[in-house]
């Protein structure tokens, strides 16, 4: 939980920066920070559930991805 959370304030931190810099994608619409925030999370949750289908999917991609799975005690190294 520790790694999810901490990857999700580093996004939004970064999109925070991003947006005071003028560059990136949603710059260039004027959609206010909130409802921005809400789609780039969206998105990035497609795009990682859509990585993670590809690591079970692709074969070469499932032989480094199933290292993750064959962890028996859950902890910082199965994430």
């Amino acid at each position: 939980m520790l790694v999810y959370w901490v990857s999700v304030v580093s996004a939004i931190a970064v999109a925070w920066w991003v947006t005071g810099q003028g560059f990136g994608l949603l710059t260039r619409f004027d959609i206010p920070f909130v409802p921005a925030l809400i789609l780039t999370t969206l998105t990035f949750e497609l795009l990682t559930y859509v990585m993670h289908r590809l690591l079970h999917e692709v074969p070469w991609l499932w032989r480094i991805h199933r290292v993750h799975h064959s962890d028996i005690e859950v902890d910082f190294s199965t994430t």
